[in-house]
């Protein structure tokens, strides 16, 4: 469930805002636009992940997403 989901990824970031699952939790909601093609949305988040100082498997698959999501935007 999509709501479901956001709704804990947005009280992990609320709880504990500085945590390296803070992070995780933000790509969670990246997901989860892009799952719900509101592919702006995500892009900002991922846009995010990767300008910040995060954890580097976190930085290459938010790059991934991003890739993704510039791909679909071209067709």
């Amino acid at each position: 469930n999509l709501d479901a989901a956001l709704f804990y990824y947005r009280y992990v970031i609320d709880k504990y805002p500085r945590a390296i699952w803070a992070d995780y939790a933000r790509f969670g909601i990246g997901e989860v636009n892009f799952m719900r093609e509101e592919y702006e949305k995500a892009k900002e988040v991922f846009l995010l992940l990767v300008n910040k100082n995060t954890d580097m498997e976190l930085n290459k698959k938010a790059s991934k997403m991003l890739n993704r999501i510039e791909n679909l935007q071209k067709k």
